[in-house]
């Protein structure tokens, strides 16, 4: 039997009234301070004009075009490895069975743990990278180069290091875990 509270929670033991009252308060509080500001706005902008104006929204085909455009390589590259990944697991299931694509998942999310170490370097250092080459500057782009190459390799050391040292206590956690889940 679950203990009772000294005093009962005006939201939680409500009325339909008490509810309404909270839920119209709620509603109130959101919009005030958003028509304030375009009443000030409305007002100002009598006594001075301003650059930015609220206006109707227009449709740029050309733009939403180029910008669609723009992103499909990326949509191509996630749908293959979507599909890829899928007819291997129904190849895996043929194969191995379930434990077979449990252990594969488990690989992939692993590899993706390491991949993002990887992706966090070198989605930053593209800009710089440009801004270099933009400016004609070869020096400073071998040596960023050099530096990237360094650290990269290294950082693929260490993370191969590490993935070879804790590969037998991560497969016994998760050993220990299935075995637990089965019980």
């Amino acid at each position: 039997m679950a203990p009772r509270r000294t005093k009962p929670d005006p939201i939680l033991n409500s009325t339909d009234e008490t509810l309404g009252a909270a839920l119209l308060g709620r509603a109130f509080c959101f919009p005030n301070p958003n028509s304030v500001r375009l009443g000030r706005t409305g007002r100002e902008r009598r006594k001075r004009p301003r650059i930015l104006r609220l206006t109707r929204a227009k449709l740029y085909p050309k733009v939403l075009l180029l910008t669609f455009l723009n992103g499909s390589s990326e949509m191509v590259s996630n749908l293959s490895t979507s599909i890829v990944s899928l007819l291997y697991n129904f190849r895996l299931v043929k194969l191995a069975g379930e434990d077979g694509v449990a252990a594969f998942g488990i690989i992939m999310y692993a590899s993706f743990i390491f991949m993002a170490v990887f992706m966090g370097y070198s989605i930053p250092s593209a800009p710089v990278a440009s801004c270099h080459f933009g400016a004609g500057d070869r020096g400073e782009l071998k040596n960023l180069f050099w530096k990237s190459l360094v650290l990269m390799v290294g950082a693929g050391a260490v993370l191969t290091l590490v993935s070879e040292l804790l590969a037998v206590p991560m497969v016994g956690v998760l050993q220990a875990l299935t075995q637990n889940d089965l019980r």
